[in-house]
């Protein structure tokens, strides 16, 4: 029931890449997804409740979804995307924790939310 279309909710999506020759870190312009997400605690699996409430998401989407999100990539969950490309995302309110996690028919993201927020 949770993945139906209408539980689904907009998520903005932004690569890192490397600019060897500018020697910083710098991202994509946002891609939009519409994906299913829910709030975890810090402990893992368990749905959180309290001030940890939205500090960490779990998105639950198909792994050819999954697979466009990376390590220390930045999302716009809860904020607005710039109206003018920003190529450090400095705006975004989570990064992607480690690589997504794959099953068969399923793949599991995990997000959190950046400091200062």
């Amino acid at each position: 029931m949770n993945h139906l279309m209408r539980n689904k909710r907009k998520v903005y999506l932004c690569n890192q890449i490397i600019a060897l020759e500018r020697d910083k870190i710098v991202y994509s312009e946002p891609t939009e997804y519409n994906l299913y997400y829910q709030p975890l605690s810090t402990d893992g699996e368990i749905i959180a409740a309290g001030q940890e409430y939205m500090n960490r998401l779990v998105i639950y989407t198909k792994p050819e979804i999954a697979n466009n999100f990376h390590d220390k990539d930045r999302c716009y969950i809860f904020k607005d995307i710039p109206a003018q490309y920003d190529e450090t995302c400095a705006d975004a309110d989570f990064y992607v924790d480690g690589e997504p996690l794959h099953f068969i028919n399923e793949s599991r993201i995990y997000l959190q939310r950046m400091t200062g927020d």
